[in-house]
Formats: C-alpha cells, sequence, structure tokens
C-alpha cells in the first residue's frame, strides 16, 4: 500500500522547501520512504527491511543531477511502530543529506506527529492511496 504524507516539512535557514514524502508497505516487514526535494534536485529512497526484534537492514539511494548512490547499513530503529520509526530514520537521513551532502546550512526535516501516526496506514488495506 502506498500512503502519501503530508507533514514533512525541510527548512533551510528561514526558507521553507517544497517536498513531497511517500511511504510504501511490501509485506509485513518491509518499509520504503521516498521523498523529492524538487527545489535542490534531490531524491532520497529508503528502503528498510526488518524482522520482529534486532536491527533492521536499510539501503538508501540518492539521486541528484541524475546520478545515483547507494548506501546500505543495518540500524536500530526506534519508535512506536515499524512505518514510524522508518519515517523518522529517513528524516534523519534527508537532514544529513542536505548539510553534510549539499553543504546547506540550518536545514531542518520535521515531521507534525499527526504525520507521524498516518504513516501507520499503510498497512491498512483500503485506506491508503492506490498506486
Amino acid at each position: 500500500m502506498r500512503v502519501q504524507l503530508d507533514g514533512v516539512r525541510v527548512t533551510v535557514g528561514g526558507d521553507r522547501l517544497e517536498c513531497s514524502t511517500e511511504l510504501f508497505g511490501t509485506g509485513g516487514f518491509v518499509v520504503t520512504a521516498i521523498t523529492v526535494v524538487a527545489h535542490v534536485g534531490v531524491q532520497l529512497l529508503s528502503s528498510y527491511v526488518a524482522g520482529l526484534r534486532g536491527p533492521a537492514a536499510v539501503t538508501h539511494m540518492v539521486s541528484a543531477a541524475g546520478v545515483p548512490q547507494f548506501q546500505q547499513h543495518t540500524v536500530q530503529l526506534a519508535g512506536v511502530t515499524l512505518a514510524r520509526a522508518c519515517l523518522l530514520d529517513h528524516a534523519a537521513q534527508l537532514r544529513g543529506l542536505l548539510a553534510d551532502e549539499h553543504g546547506l546550512e540550518d536545514v531542518r526535516v520535521d515531521i507534525e506527529e499527526r504525520t507521524l501516526t498516518d504513516a501507520q496506514r499503510v498497512w491498512e488495506p483500503g485506506t491508503a492511496e492506490a498506486c
């Protein structure tokens, strides 16, 4: 299932950058988050595979200037639900990407509480948007 998430905000200094974030659930243990920040030409795709306990495997694909780059590692997800935890980790990765690799200063990626709750809809049949 796919859920379009409003309430993800990217700001650099005092300027808000338009972004679009979607969350996909595939099976019970796979979550993919995609955020596009068109103003700076960045797309981040994070795919998580997690079991019931222990760390999750994550692959981040960054597409900037049309050249994809991949990073893979394991992460201990913290959060009430898998979807929420993945979204929080994805936001942290996006913030680091924009600040460290693109040299932007005073970068914030904020997620509204209702958006973190909405992330759980990725597992509810009939409530997520059709692909």
